[in-house]
């Protein structure tokens, strides 16, 4: 879908309208068939009104990746974006399991999924790490973002000195938050978790092992610093488990993964060694 120049304004205002008239719950509905609860103050939410997608790049894998019957783990759900798009894909004989830590994005997760009465999505709340334990997350509004209008991490380093709101959070290891869930398969994980990607994967080792599913995860060079971790640390313990690394390019293209290269974000596939793209 080609963008419209100045849409993205033009659909605040549109939001923030019909949000007046219908006391801030404003119900879009996307094409493939599910819909959200809108908030007009949220980047992501005016791109879902508008173009029926946030990170078209993502949202377009994601669908590559998904049919009936498979399941589908969202580390990072925030409002549900990926949540509700895997829900739609797998249907009722797949599954999605969704994590997400901070408490006014799982309430907005929460609301979405019951606006769409998906019965084969399980929601946790809290955070997927390498240990267990309470977690203080730090999040603060983030207007030079575009895309996003709040954000959490482990790391208040990214704050570069602003004052964030905290929130003490649980965490486990992926492979103890899953220990009781009945699955048979695991296919596509996606990973969007503001620095903790390196321990994440450190904590859901026995699940990868076993299922070795397909793996996205966003990498920003300012979260990774904040992490102490590296694009190459994150690559060897992946290669180690099996893993071929591509980076994600438009039309669900795959190019071999140079993780030496300077850039500050990318999307990192993690596929398994043999694998046909």
């Amino acid at each position: 879908m080609t963008k419209i120049k100045g849409g993205t304004r033009i659909a605040r205002r549109v939001l923030r309208f019909r949000s007046k008239l219908g006391q801030g719950r404003i119900v879009g509905r996307v094409s493939d068939g599910y819909g959200f609860l809108l908030d007009p103050q949220s980047e992501i939410e005016v791109q879902l009104y508008l173009y029926d997608w946030f990170e078209k790049d993502v949202h377009d894998f994601v669908a590559s990746q998904l049919a009936p019957g498979k399941v589908f783990v969202d580390i990072g759900a925030n409002i549900g974006c990926y949540t509700l798009q895997a829900a739609a894909a797998v249907g009722e004989s797949g599954k999605v399991l969704a994590f997400e830590p901070l408490p006014a994005a799982f309430e907005r997760l929460k609301r979405n999924l019951g606006l769409n009465r998906f019965d084969r999505v399980t929601l946790f709340q809290g955070a997927c790490c390498d240990r267990t334990g309470s977690l203080k997350f730090y999040m603060q509004s983030c207007p030079e973002v575009p895309f996003a209008n709040a954000i959490g991490t482990l790391y208040p380093s990214i704050w570069y000195g602003r004052q964030p709101e905290t929130c003490e959070v649980a965490a486990h290891p992926l492979d103890q938050w899953l220990a009781d869930v009945a699955f048979e398969r695991v296919d596509l994980i996606k990973i969007d978790a503001e620095g903790s990607e390196f321990d994440i994967i450190k904590g859901g080792f026995n699940l990868l092992r076993h299922y070795m599913p397909v793996l996205v995860l966003e990498v920003c060079k300012t979260t990774y610093t904040a992490g102490g971790w590296t694009p190459e640390q994150l690559g060897a313990l992946l290669t180690s488990l099996g893993y071929s690394l591509y980076e994600l390019e438009s039309d669900c293209q795959l190019a071999p993964m140079n993780l030496n290269k300077e850039t500050e974000q990318f999307m990192l596939v993690a596929m398994p060694s043999g694998k046909v793209k």
